[in-house]
């Protein structure tokens, strides 16, 4: 046989996908199975090398240059390309500061505020870090604060706030303060809604917006029914509400993967009920709706109140550490496939 004159199907498939051969519904056929199988694609969990600390020490947490920081006084490294945690510089050069903030200026690690385990003190200073004596002055003494990185006309603005401060008017702690990388102003920008629970207030940014998700009491349940504001906002004092979809879910985690937010981990917290969620919810910022992820956080973790889970992202895939049911540090990587 002339092996000239034989058509192999692969011959076909080239001519069909390369030559056209007059037909234009190939290339159509083939967006719509990419697209299904985008929509098919799912947050999966893999577990990580586990902390070498306790809750207790766990009171900052970002990434900064490939890698993971976490810790209080003492702080501790993850390299994900290693699956390893080390001990690294302090993150404090002083005392220790117990629900401290940190954020990225600049490619320039902040840690700060809190207060002291010892006489309860609000912190008012924040440091550059690795940890030097250099002190920059946050306007008030304050915990719990969030923090986020934005552009302002071209330049990187930080903004912190929305913490237990203690000049705060009407105990609503609603200030927020910006930094240009030298100093904070003392005029600060406001969260447009009371906040009652601000040791639960979280935050993530995409395409230079900030997405804030805090607590608001209705009152009943013995104080202990709470649930959810969520805004965005954008430079330089911008705020939109926009829906959300659990309720009575505080101490949240939140983070942001390929365009889309993340947030889950919550607890209910009325009485007799007391329980942690193990659901994500993930929310699309250009459709502005919300969908419940098909899988859920693989480990039952530890049900007690006040227990705040913290999350870092690097390359597209966040690390969440948390407590399990004995209460141990526990590290997952999550991601998008």
């Amino acid at each position: 046989m002339n092996n000239n004159k034989i058509i192999t199907l692969s011959s076909i498939i080239y001519m069909l996908l390369y030559t056209g051969c007059g037909c234009q519904q190939t290339p159509i056929r083939i967006e719509k199975i990419q697209n299904q199988s985008l929509q098919e694609k799912k947050l999966c969990f893999t577990k990580k090398a586990d902390p070498p600390f306790s809750l207790q020490n766990l009171d900052v947490c970002f990434a900064l240059k490939g890698k993971g920081y976490a810790g209080n006084d003492q702080g501790w490294a993850y390299d994900p390309t290693q699956n390893t945690w080390q001990q690294t510089t302090k993150l404090f050069p002083y005392a220790d500061h117990k629900q401290a903030v940190a954020f990225i200026h600049q490619g320039t690690a902040y840690v700060g505020t809190g207060w002291n385990n010892g006489n309860r003190l609000r912190h008012n200073n924040i440091y550059p870090f690795p940890s030097s004596s250099k002190t920059i002055s946050y306007p008030d003494q304050t915990a719990y604060c969030i923090a986020f990185t934005l552009k302002e006309n071209g330049k990187e603005i930080s903004y912190v706030g929305i913490g237990r401060h203690e000049k705060s008017k009407n105990g609503k702690y609603k200030e927020i303060y910006k930094f240009d990388g030298k100093k904070f102003d003392n005029q600060p920008i406001y969260y447009p809604e009371d906040i009652h629970l601000v040791d639960n207030s979280c935050v993530c940014t995409i395409n230079n917006t900030a997405y804030i998700m805090t607590n608001k009491d209705l009152g009943t349940n013995n104080t202990t029914d709470y649930v959810q504001d969520f805004y965005a906002f954008t430079p330089p004092n911008n705020w939109k509400k926009l829906s959300f979809k659990e309720q009575n879910a505080i101490y949240s985690t939140m983070f942001a993967l390929q365009g889309k937010i993340y947030v889950g981990l919550g607890s209910n917290t009325i009485p007799g009920q007391e329980a942690y969620h193990n659901t994500f919810h993930v929310y699309d910022p250009k459709t502005a709706q919300w969908e419940t992820c098909k899988n859920e956080f693989p480990t039952k973790r530890k049900v007690t109140m006040n227990t705040h889970t913290k999350t870092f992202t690097i390359q597209d895939k966040a690390y969440i550490i948390c407590e399990d049911s004995q209460g141990k540090l526990i590290c997952y990587e999550a991601r998008i496939q």
